[in-house]
């Protein structure tokens, strides 16, 4: 069975940059006229504030529903977080106007209307287009997951609601080619939501061979006139759309908006690499050493080297962030006791290859710019490879003492970040690892 879920985090903004770097206009001034991938030039109204336009590059994606808008004055500057009530409209590229509606899929299983950040493609006489883009991601079968760009088109009469009347898949959020004919979706939308029912019997026996065909021939004809059929639409709905951006500045939003930079938003993957000095008592598994002795005879030959991946996926503003994380741990350390063997006591050297697997959540606090505090619990596998020699003789002991073990612990850890550029920075953590601090680098 196919189904269809709305796939956000990286899939999302990857498709976005693809996007952007298919139809983006040269910067002037740049080395060899060239605008880089992820430089959109954006101009945005604002709700409130003392500059109420600013002139910029947008710095976040603008598909899978987006909750705040980022923007900077330069290509590569401060990012600034704008949440969706503060910001009344945005123009992309000079030609891609973006503005906050009322949207809703119709029928019994569309959910409930929201407001949505959408495209106007037309607006006419008492109709207006928008269109919304998604990223979505479909089963096909044997493990198959096809990714597809998804642009859905909404009609909106008098500034009621606007309901979904077809679907398309898109490259790229900046195609401006016409929405396909969904005779059946135009149909039901002036035949069952609307009062025209001539016009859509046109609708239905294929009178208009184009989407805009239908869109101009419903101005010539009923233009400025709306005619709704009673209880389609709740009063809510109706005329809603010019007191979207006015409603969404009266709100009391204080708790959404950020002071400063977020180091860790949505969709951010940072990769971290590092060492820990000593390897912690409770990471030592030397099941031979019985004694004092034993115990005391630990050296350790690798210390412990970590590489880890994080990617946000839950975004809570000025209260932090939330991220998927992964990866791994080795180090190497060695040991010596005794055996009796029958004969008298035998020193035998044991070394251990430890690996430790981990996966889990982590926890990010912005405290200024480039700068977190941040907090990680993960289930951790450590798989400890054995090797016993003879001390005098060096050979290979018994396989009774050459095993692989595994220790099933909870890595607890909790640190600070600083980000010394955009994209790399310096941490240092301490908890419940394999060693008891630590410190590396982190590249986003």
């Amino acid at each position: 069975m196919k189904s269809r879920i709305v796939f956000g985090c990286i899939s999302a903004a990857m498709l976005f940059v693809a996007g952007i770097s298919a139809s983006a206009a040269p910067i002037p001034g740049d080395k060899d006229g060239k605008q880089g991938d992820d430089e959109v030039k954006v101009r945005i109204w604002l709700n409130k504030g003392d500059h109420k336009v600013l002139d910029g590059y947008l710095r976040s994606a603008l598909v899978n529903r987006p909750k705040e808008v980022e923007f900077s004055l330069t290509p590569k500057g401060e990012r600034i977080r704008y949440i969706n009530e503060d910001v009344d409209s945005l123009l992309l590229d000079g030609s891609d106007k973006y503005v906050k509606r009322l949207v809703k899929m119709y029928g019994v299983l569309g959910g409930a209307a929201k407001v949505e950040w959408v495209r106007e493609e037309y607006s006419g006489k008492g109709i207006d287009l928008y269109s919304l883009f998604t990223v979505e991601s479909e089963r096909t079968g044997r493990n198959i997951t096809v990714v597809s760009p998804i642009r859905s088109w909404y009609l909106s009469i008098a500034g009621d609601m606007a309901i979904m009347v077809g679907t398309d898949t898109r490259d790229s959020i900046f195609d401006r080619s016409e929405p396909p004919m969904s005779a059946s979706m135009l149909n039901m939308y002036f035949g069952e939501i609307y009062d025209y029912p001539e016009f859509a019997a046109g609708i239905k026996y294929g009178d208009f061979s184009t989407f805009m065909d239908v869109i101009h021939a419903w101005e010539e004809t009923y233009g400025n006139t709306a005619r709704r059929i009673d209880n389609k639409l709740k009063s809510e709905q109706i005329g809603v759309q010019s007191g979207i951006a006015a409603s969404d500045a009266s709100k009391n939003v204080d708790w959404k908006r950020t002071k400063s930079e977020i180091v860790f938003p949505r969709y951010t993957r940072t990769l971290q690499i590092g060492v820990s000095p000593v390897i912690a008592d409770w990471s030592r598994v030397m099941k031979h050493a019985t004694d004092d002795a034993a115990m005391d005879s630990f050296k350790m030959t690798v210390p412990p080297v970590m590489i880890y991946s994080d990617i946000c996926f839950l975004d809570f503003g000025r209260f932090g962030s939330i991220g998927w994380t992964i990866g791994g741990e080795y180090s190497r350390y060695s040991y010596n006791w005794m055996l009796d063997n029958g004969y008298g006591d035998k020193q035998l050297d044991t070394y251990c290859n430890r690996l430790d697997l981990a996966a889990g959540l982590s926890y990010h606090l912005t405290l200024c710019r480039r700068l977190e505090f941040y907090a990680s619990g993960m289930i951790d596998a450590g798989l400890i490879g054995e090797h016993t020699t003879e001390h005098d003789s060096g050979e290979e002991a018994s396989s009774t003492f050459n095993k692989m073990d595994t220790k099933m612990t909870f890595i607890a850890t909790a640190g600070l970040r600083w980000y010394f550029c955009n994209t790399a920075g310096i941490w240092v953590e301490g908890g419940h690892d394999t060693g008891y601090v630590s410190a590396g680098l982190s590249f986003k």
